[in-house]
């Protein structure tokens, strides 16, 4: 069993979602902007695929998952149509999906936007996906996740922690090896003042140590 000891507040985490990036090109034809019959816009159709991509997150998120743009750009001088675009679609997943099927998602909304207009061409390619994940019902992993809890007694959170970021027990699971989630309280991820609280770190540290040997005894 891997121990992932991530900033959970001593909660056992019962999920974390999964993320894919999915790069999108759409190119289109320049032309002095005096002449805008003459070219095709990308930018004015990299607007009508961010519309899509914030019309269809807003259903995505009734699920717990999340579909956005966090990067987006193009042309490359004023009085020219732009030639080309570029978005980076970002898909957060939830456990029951498959990130690497995101590019699909992303493609069909590609399909209808060319419905409504053809005269732009787009390339989607997937840049990165992680699955999500979920603690196993049963099995050593389960069994070493109660016997945490209980070493933990009054410290353990008692609200079930679901992360909504990525964390690497997915890669874990992939190998055979199942995985517990759960740490002490810290924030500042990535950040210049990352910190992490001492006494849960003292907690947690004894709680593990106790569990780790409960569950090797009876294992």
């Amino acid at each position: 069993v891997a121990v992932i000891g991530e900033p959970t507040w001593l909660a056992l985490a019962q999920s974390l979602r999964g993320y894919a990036l999915v790069e999108v090109t759409l190119t289109g034809r320049a032309a002095h902007s005096s002449q805008p019959d003459l070219g095709i816009n990308a930018v004015t159709h990299l607007g009508r695929l961010l519309v899509a991509v914030e019309s269809r997150g807003v259903e995505i998120a009734e699920r717990g998952g999340s579909l956005l743009v966090t990067l987006a750009s193009g042309g490359e001088s004023p009085f020219v149509l732009a030639q080309s675009a570029r978005a980076l679609v970002e898909r957060r997943t939830v456990p029951g999906e498959r990130s690497d099927a995101v590019l699909a998602e992303v493609e069909h909304l590609l399909v209808h936007l060319r419905l409504q207009d053809d005269t732009v061409s787009s390339h989607s390619r997937l840049v990165v996906a992680r699955d999500p994940w979920q603690l196993d019902d049963s099995g050593p992993a389960a069994a070493l996740a109660r016997d945490l809890e209980r070493a933990l007694g009054d410290d353990a959170a008692s609200e079930a922690f679901h992360a909504p970021y990525w964390m690497e027990a997915p890669l874990w699971q992939a190998a055979g090896i199942p995985a517990v989630v759960c740490g002490p309280a810290g924030g500042g991820l990535h950040a210049a003042d990352e910190w992490v609280d001492l006494h849960q770190v003292h907690r947690y540290t004894l709680a593990l140590i106790e569990s780790v040997t409960t569950w090797g005894a009876s294992a």
